[in-house]
């Protein structure tokens, strides 16, 4: 009985993870037809992933700033930041 238990598991695991797949597949699937029916779409996508953008288009990036994980203060503007409030 317990490898049947196990088999069940796996088939459940597996099902869960079919799921997911079909719902990233969908996702993609849509965003390809956005691609393909709006330009400005597709200069978007460009412009974020490579950082392509056309002549005379300034682009603007904000980069995360990562903490010090040895730090005890949050990141300026993070969660928890207070700026008025002195050290």
């Amino acid at each position: 009985m317990l490898a049947r238990e196990r088999l069940v598991e796996r088939l459940s695991a597996s099902n869960d993870e079919l799921a997911r797949i079909e719902r990233e597949n969908q996702l993609l699937l849509w965003n390809l037809r956005r691609m393909e029916q709006d330009r400005a779409v597709l200069e978007r996508l460009v412009a974020e992933e490579i950082g392509w953008a056309r002549e005379g288009t300034l682009i603007v990036r904000f980069d995360k700033i990562l903490q010090d994980p040895r730090s005890t203060h949050s990141p300026p503007g993070g969660a928890g930041d207070d700026t008025d409030a002195p050290d």
